[in-house]
């Protein structure tokens, strides 16, 4: 059903000018929008303290209302006070303006201020062998700390971002230890794998190094390194 007939002002219109109702058989209200706007604002305009205030600066529309008003909603107002531009709001200090009149209290911020050299936080004063839960820089283990993204990404970059087994190239790749010794971070020893061929480098370690050390991953996969 495209259209429907409004049962007040026994008008058939489009569905666009019917609000929804989940109450009724076909989902939408009896009334046309319009003829719920205007029986709205009659309602108003019986109301005791209603009276007619004007019209709206933007729309141009009659107000009534129990008080002074000077739009009919929020976006008349915006409109004609922003003009169709973007509101900016811009953000201050707490504290702005407030030199010599204001002054910080327990419960306020306190930058800058310290009482002693003592009392005032020094950088790096709680830092590695100060700190009671150092553990000699074991939160690499067993990766060693040069080992970092920089590395794998020299190496993604020297293999032009493909995989050295399928020759594929691929955004997601993995930086593979050839001798499995992860403390070895040496550039000669990385190789750039996708996911799919770094897990099956879990399995016969002995021949993936074989491979990997001669062919560097430039030759085909023999059968005896599969098996």
């Amino acid at each position: 059903m495209i259209t429907k007939t409004c049962t007040h002002c026994k008008e058939n219109k489009l569905l666009k000018y019917f609000s929804k109702n989940k109450l009724t058989k076909d989902g939408y209200n009896f009334w046309c929008k319009n003829c719920l706007w205007e029986a709205r604002r009659n309602w108003r305009k019986a109301k005791k303290n209603i009276k007619f205030r004007g019209y709206c600066l933007f729309c141009d529309k009659e107000l009534y209302a129990e008080k002074k008003i000077k739009y009919c909603n929020n976006t008349c107002q915006s409109n004609h006070m922003f003009k169709g531009k973007k509101k900016v709001y811009k953000m201050y200090a707490w504290n702005k303006g407030t030199k010599g009149i204001c002054k910080p209290n327990k419960s306020s911020f306190k930058k800058g201020f310290h009482y002693n050299s003592e009392t005032e936080f020094k950088k790096g004063q709680y830092a590695k062998d100060n700190h009671f839960n150092w553990r000699g820089g074991i939160s690499k283990e067993p990766y060693p700390f040069n080992f970092d993204n920089e590395l794998k990404e020299l190496v993604k970059r020297r293999d032009n971002y493909t995989c050295k087994m399928c020759k594929i190239p691929n955004d997601c790749l993995s930086v593979h230890h050839i001798d499995y010794n992860k403390k070895n971070s040496n550039p000669d020893n990385l190789i750039s794998l996708c996911k799919s061929c770094h897990g099956k480098t879990n399995y016969n370690r002995y021949n993936w190094i074989t491979f990997f050390s001669n062919k560097g991953g430039d030759a085909k996969l023999s059968p005896n390194v599969l098996n």
